[in-house]
């Protein structure tokens, strides 16, 4: 795996920090490896022509005598992991918007991310989140379905990751399934837990997180991938969302597939 360590420019000048993101040479099996680590996420990286204002841009790579490297920006906020116990929950509908945005974007362009998880999620200087690390990105044919080898973080991986018995996998879904766990994550301002139904139960049982934010929730974290919710459609319940005033579940979404149809 990639080590990221912080930089600054040698030459003593005032020039931004850099967040780099290095792959060993030195072990001829390790070098074999991270070599293709390192091209993969480059290819990840061309692929998607990132000009999305929420995906980590503006990426460099460079090859040094012991290493590959990719050169990106600093964010010295840091990501979403260390800023979850100070949520709002304007600032939770901000973030589940720009992500969404974020990833309906890599779909669309047939790429999945697989590792959306608050460690992967930076906080930009002007306080919005920057979808980042694609190393376990990989992209799908125009069907969803696919058997590549599982991959991603415990706890964020939906559950028919973990059945052996799933021959093929709606990838997508396993993405809107990981996004739903960011906003378990921020709505509950902890992170996440590794059994699934955890998820479930505390979302019937907290009554302060409001109806509409329960059912996406609900639909996001859907066990059977069948009956839960795509990235579209989690950008259609989105619409839903008053920003100036989150708190608002009066609104019922129960026909908002049809809208889409």
């Amino acid at each position: 795996m990639g080590q990221v360590i912080l930089a600054k420019a040698s030459d003593g000048s005032n020039q931004p920090l850099k967040a780099v993101k290095t792959f060993s040479k030195k072990t001829r099996d390790d070098g074999r490896k991270n070599y293709t680590m390192f091209q993969k996420e480059l290819a990840i990286i061309q692929a998607v022509h990132v000009k999305h204002e929420h995906i980590m841009g503006n990426i460099e790579a460079f090859e040094c005598p012991d290493e590959y490297v990719l050169c990106m920006p600093y964010y010295k906020k840091g990501t979403l992991k260390t800023r979850l116990t100070s949520m709002t929950m304007n600032l939770t509908d901000k973030y589940l918007m720009q992500l969404t945005s974020a990833v309906l974007y890599l779909h669309k362009r047939h790429l999945v991310h697989r590792d959306i998880k608050p460690d992967n999620i930076l906080i930009s200087d002007d306080g919005n989140v920057i979808l980042t690390d694609f190393g376990l990105a990989c992209g799908v044919s125009s069907k969803p379905n696919s058997d590549l080898p599982i991959c991603g973080t415990r706890g964020y991986m939906a559950p028919e990751l973990r059945d052996p018995g799933q021959k093929t996998i709606n990838l997508y879904k396993c993405d809107a399934y990981s996004l739903g766990v960011v906003l378990w994550n921020m709505l509950f301002r902890q992170v996440g837990t590794p059994n699934p139904l955890d998820y479930l139960i505390r979302i019937k049982t907290e009554f302060y997180i409001p109806l509409l934010h329960k059912t996406i929730l609900e639909n996001l974290l859907h066990q059977d991938s069948c009956h839960r919710w795509d990235c579209r459609e989690l950008n259609c319940a989105l619409a839903f969302v008053d920003m100036n005033n989150a708190c608002n579940d009066v609104v019922q979404i129960g026909t908002l597939l049809t809208l889409e149809t």
